[in-house]
Order: structure tokens, then sequence, then C-alpha cells
């Protein structure tokens, strides 16, 4: 498996889980906002440590899709996603391009 979507963040997590590695949780169960400490449960990106660019264009893309969805911008206006390079030149058309094939969060899901 190269992503695991909905991995469990808890203190436990990384320590029993050698050789993988956590986002940022992008989901928060029970707890009234991002970041909340207090939240019941975490919901994080769960990838292999060893590969930690791949790590971050994972998450990346997964935000990608959250903050189109907060800004109104969709699949068929994904040409409002800002080029990045996050990643190098090479790719700074990947996150308008994730929003290209799948759409923002919402339109994932419909």
């Amino acid at each position: 498996i190269d992503v695991y979507a909905g991995g469990e963040v808890n203190m436990n997590s990384n320590i029993l889980s050698p050789g993988l590695s956590f986002s940022r949780p992008y989901f928060y169960e029970g707890g009234p906002s991002r970041g909340n400490s207090t939240a019941e449960k975490a919901f994080s990106l769960v990838t292999q440590e060893a590969d930690a660019q791949f790590t971050d264009i994972v998450y990346w893309v997964v935000m990608a899709t959250i903050n189109a969805e907060e800004n109104g911008i969709t699949q068929m206006t994904s040409n409002e996603m800002p080029l990045v390079s996050l990643f190098g030149t090479g790719l700074k058309r990947l996150l308008r391009d994730a929003i290209i094939a799948v759409g923002n969060y919402d339109e994932m899901y419909r």
C-alpha cells in the first residue's frame, strides 16, 4: 500500500508503527475545529517513512482539494488554482492538475 487514508492518530500511532509516516490530521471527529487537541479522534494519511517527498506530495494534493473547496474552485474552474513550485518548476501544475482530475474535496464524494 502506498497511501492509507484514515489512519487514526494518537500518541501511540507513530510509536507502534515503525516505518510509517503520519501526516498532519486532515479530519477531526468529536472536536469543533481543525487543530483542536481535544478531538476524540484525528485521522491522517499514512505513507511509508522511507519516501519523504512522496509523503509530502500526497499531503499537499489532499490539502489542495480541501483548499479548492474552501475557495469555491471546482473541477470546471480548476484554472483558478495557483501554480506553485513546492516540488520544483517541473511540477508547478501538480495541485491544479489534481483538481482537474478529481475536483475539489466535496466533488470527490459526489
